[in-house]
């Protein structure tokens, strides 16, 4: 019992003095978060952890067009069986948009459209949205460029156990060490500045925030933005750079930029895609957004705690795309489900 006691004794007095040398060392905040993911089981940390912070000034965040969903050629039923798949997900919201109209909001636990939502890897597609606007604003080389942007995504994508905190993953999940935005070297401007300028004020998004690491601003990941605001992201992506009839980013920009986040091999669900050319990009605790541009459809999913098990990211949006009427829909083309929906 007593050889317990010293036991213990020595190891709290070690991790007191390490903990004294993290602080020392100027990594507090980095310890703080990774504890806390380590204490939740969860890489995702609370949002006051993210420390210092660069604001996105946006526009007067008004709201998207709305559009009732049969106008836009979606059957309610369909989004109604939608709303009972991401309930049973533990979902906090799910919103879609078809044609540049929002069609259908469903919230759970409190949530709102005005909810703040760590965006994870959406910010990616932010990040590649806002150096296709530099091209174009800068006139910059786009080849050069559109490389420079997969080289700090794949940076961005460590190898490593989060739960290691000298793991390469644990530094940059943690905000040890960040690589500086490639550019902000080209232009000579801040990342927040030009995503604000260049993108977020152009769709009238409300501000954002992006969380600074210790020597620069964590751009491929941690940006928060209202949920909504997602949507408009989404819509660029859908709308070859357009929202709401102005270019943000340069024509066909977005056809180099989406198969960055082409899934290889089978989809992880029950069954397939039943339309081709979905992408998926993985927010934080199991959310989704789904693009499927053929069908100027996205639907966003955000998820209130981390998904157990095996993901399912086939079934919801299937649920949606099987809802699609044979009509033209809104400002797209007419569409034969044949085609969209194998066996439809």
């Amino acid at each position: 019992m007593r050889r317990a006691r010293r036991y213990l004794v020595l190891v709290t007095a070690m991790a007191a003095l390490l903990l004294l040398a993290m602080v020392a060392a100027g990594d507090a905040g980095y310890w703080r978060r990774y504890f806390a993911a380590r204490i939740a089981n969860d890489p995702s940390i609370p949002l006051q952890l993210y420390q210092p912070r660069a604001t996105i000034s946006g526009g007067d965040g008004g709201a998207m067009p709305r559009a009732p969903a049969e106008e836009q050629g979606l059957d309610p039923a369909a989004l109604a069986i939608a709303d009972s798949a991401a309930e049973r997900q533990g979902a906090s919201a799910l919103l879609v948009s078809r044609n540049g109209h929002l069609i259908h909001e469903h919230y759970w636990q409190g949530a709102s459209a005005g909810t703040p939502n760590d965006g994870g890897e959406w910010a990616q597609a932010v990040l590649a949205l806002v150096t296709g606007a530099v091209v174009a604003d800068a006139r910059l080389d786009a080849g050069e460029s559109l490389t420079a942007l997969r080289v700090q995504l794949d940076g961005a994508r460590l190898p490593g156990d989060w739960h290691n905190p000298w793991s390469a993953r644990a530094q940059q999940y943690f905000g040890r060490d960040v690589e500086p935005v490639f550019i902000e070297a080209l232009t000579g401007r801040d990342y927040a500045g030009l995503l604000s300028s260049l993108v977020w004020k152009p769709v009238n998004a409300g501000d954002a925030w992006v969380w600074r690491g210790t020597t620069a601003v964590r751009s491929t990941c941690c940006l928060v933005a209202r949920l909504a605001d997602w949507l408009r992201v989404a819509e660029l992506l859908l709308n070859d750079g357009v929202f709401e009839e102005e270019r943000v980013v340069p024509a066909g920009w977005v056809g180099q930029i989406l198969p960055l986040w082409q899934q290889g091999g089978p989809e992880p669900g029950p069954e397939p895609f039943v339309a081709r050319g979905m992408f998926v990009l993985r927010g934080v605790q199991g959310s989704r957004l789904w693009l499927l541009p053929s069908q100027r459809l996205a639907i966003l999913q955000v998820s209130a705690r981390p998904q157990s098990g095996v993901a399912d990211e086939t079934t919801l949006p299937n649920s949606i795309v099987r809802g699609i009427v044979n009509r033209t829909a809104g400002s797209g083309a007419a569409t034969d489900l044949h085609n969209l929906v194998p066996a439809h």
